[in-house]
């Protein structure tokens, strides 16, 4: 579903709740990323410990440390903020500047940690940064926008690096990394796809239901309307002196009121069912039975 069917299918309010759902989604799988970058990190460290500077590996691990510090108070801060659509904007660009930063950070990698007289050491740092990229696409799925501004700094100082020197190896490194970029996007797209037909059926799942039950509690409050006004009419009917008889379309009597029982000397109990040859003359019957029949064809109902 693009962007187009999808503004088609919800209202302003339901697109800003939509939008909070992938800004809740981010920063629900934000540990993973945190943890990740951590782990990652100090991984790289290790292996580059005989190729770079101690001072430079120990400098941009602690600013790796500081940084993920910083996506921790996020974090909290957000899980412990009151939720509210309106906001959820505010909260999205805070997750694409800390995304952003992350992936300078890890982009310096590609110039500054890049050793350039081991190409062993080079394939590791394209490994490394490539399973960020490939992890990327999962836990920035809910925001293509969190991926690019991830994955484009990160990526491409490593890509410069490998085109500058120039020569048939580290040029064939540079398309396959190119390359792998670029399928990284095409799944992204197909994740944040999926990820937002998902929640978008949840929200028109939601309206419906909403919709539902306002219709439910309609028809509810349309039967007690009913109730009140059929006892209403039915008291009305019975404390009237005149005698009032309901026929249905068969000519059998549905309604016998107090007045009817005092007129003719016959209860409700007695009458309920009955025809009203019982009070009338028989020389008058058939007139009576044919005007049944009349009103029958003229619309139904009670008479």
């Amino acid at each position: 579903m693009d962007e187009r069917e999808r503004d088609h299918v919800l209202d302003e309010r339901e697109r800003d709740l939509l939008y909070a759902q992938q800004v809740d989604q981010l920063y629900a799988l934000a540990p993973v990323g945190i943890i990740a970058s951590l782990v990652n990190g100090s991984i790289l460290t290790v292996i580059q410990w005989n190729v770079i500077s101690h001072g430079m590996l120990l400098t941009w691990l602690t600013a790796l440390i500081a940084l993920n510090g910083v996506w921790v108070l996020l974090w909290y801060q957000f899980t412990h903020a009151t939720k509210i659509p309106q906001k959820s904007h505010r909260w999205g660009r805070r997750f694409l500047g800390g995304t952003f930063a992350s992936g300078v950070l890890w982009g310096t990698t590609g110039a500054i940690l890049f050793p350039e007289t081991s190409i062993p050491h080079q394939i590791f740092l394209t490994f490394v940064l490539g399973g960020m990229i490939a992890g990327a696409t999962t836990v920035y799925a809910a925001l293509e926008g969190a991926f690019l501004a991830y994955t484009l700094p990160t990526m491409t100082p490593l890509l410069v690096q490998f085109f500058v020197l120039d020569d048939e190896q580290h040029m064939a490194m540079g398309g396959m990394s190119l390359l792998f970029v670029a399928m990284m996007f095409v799944t992204l797209r197909r994740n944040h796809s999926v990820t937002i037909a998902s929640m978008t059926l949840s929200l028109a799942l939601g309206r419906s239901n909403q919709s539902l039950q306002s219709e439910i509690h309609e028809r509810k409050q349309a039967g007690v309307a009913l109730r009140e006004s059929q006892e209403q009419l039915h008291s009305v009917v019975q404390s009237t002196d005149e005698g009032i008889i309901s026929l249905n379309s068969q000519g059998k009597v549905m309604l016998w009121n107090t007045g009817a029982e005092s007129l003719f000397g016959l209860t409700m109990e007695e009458m309920q069912g009955q025809s009203l040859d019982r009070i009338i003359p028989e020389r008058l019957r058939l007139a009576h039975q044919q005007g049944i029949i009349r009103a029958s064809q003229a619309g139904g109902g009670n008479y």
